[in-house]
């Protein structure tokens, strides 16, 4: 870009320096008439002008330019920042999921220690009743002897 204006800056003055080498040319013909004289002179304002409106368009569109460049890097740097915001998100899902399976597994081991505690308080229960009607029949063998 830069070597672009710079080459910009260079056509404007080789314009500018030929355009007042052509207009000393034209007041130094001693030759030609007045009239022609001021009209080749006219033509060559005009001209002139006519460049020099080319060259500020020129400059505006390379601001454009400019402008569009910082625009694009800057969207491109949102876009990094998004998908480094994408990644993380993807390693955070992963985690919790990871996290979820290993509760639901803990999650089933206490319910098994839960049934197994339960099996065990049934069998003591129906052991201390097993206990009782032994005991209540030892009772009554031993008051019958």
């Amino acid at each position: 870009m830069r070597e672009f204006e710079e080459k910009l800056q260079r056509e404007k003055e080789d314009i500018r320096l030929r355009a007042e080498g052509e207009r000393r040319r034209i007041e130094q013909e001693k030759n030609l008439k007045e009239e022609e004289k001021a009209q080749l002179l006219e033509q060559l304002r005009k001209r002139g002008e006519e460049q020099e409106k080319t060259k500020t368009k020129q400059q505006k569109l390379i601001q454009k330019l400019k402008k569009m460049e910082e625009k694009m890097i800057a969207g491109s740097q949102v876009m990094e920042v998004a998908k480094k915001q994408q990644k993380e998100l993807l390693k955070t899902k992963k985690e919790l999921e990871r996290e979820r399976v290993q509760e639901e597994e803990l999650q089933k081991r206490l319910q098994e220690k839960e049934k197994n505690r339960m099996k065990i308080m049934r069998k003591f229960n129906n052991l201390h009743e097993e206990l009782e009607f032994i005991t209540g029949k030892m009772e009554t063998l031993w008051k019958e002897f």
